[in-house]
């Protein structure tokens, strides 16, 4: 079996028993979260390349303990500021708001009624509460095109949201 270690701490990566044959595809590090493609041909390590912008703008938290699921969705949200896809980011950020929120079990509900629960609960401080509350807005902006004013989400808008979400992460 090749050896498949972490380009970002050199950590091993231990895979599934067949993925040591042949394959081609993405892999995260258990210890650093760096996410990586790897190539294995007849069970020789062929390539091992780390992969770029996806997670460029999240790296200060790769390393904390966020369940995997919100990471990804903000990893996309990251990812979506590199293309240009704003509205996309602004999104996926509420997602991993969201998600972050159920994972503190708070009540499945609308987003701003999610947020107002988790601060009278004492999940989120008031500074939290504000910047969730800011993040909530960006989400709407990119995803509900009623207001014709508001159906634009701006490169400084998707990242801030970003920084937003982070901070409440």
């Amino acid at each position: 079996m090749p050896d498949v270690n972490c380009l970002g701490c050199g950590t091993p990566i231990y895979l599934d028993e067949k993925t040591y044959d042949n394959y081609s595809g993405g892999v995260v590090c258990p210890e650093c979260k760096t996410p990586q493609n790897v190539l294995i041909e007849n069970g020789s390590l062929r390539g091992n390349t780390a992969q770029s912008g996806m997670y460029d703008q999240i790296q200060d938290i790769l390393a904390w303990e966020i369940p995997p699921d919100i990471l990804l969705d903000l990893g996309e949200a990251a990812r979506d500021v590199t293309v240009a896809s704003y509205k996309s980011c602004a999104v996926m950020c509420g997602r991993a708001l969201q998600a972050a929120l159920l994972d503190q079990n708070i009540p499945n509900k609308e987003l701003d009624t999610m947020i107002d629960e988790a601060k009278n609960k004492g999940v989120l401080t008031e500074e939290l509460y504000q910047q969730a509350k800011a993040a909530r807005f960006f989400r709407n902006t990119g995803a509900h095109p009623m207001n014709p004013v508001l159906r634009n989400v701006t490169m400084f808008q998707a990242v801030l949201g970003l920084e937003v979400v982070k901070q409440i992460l």
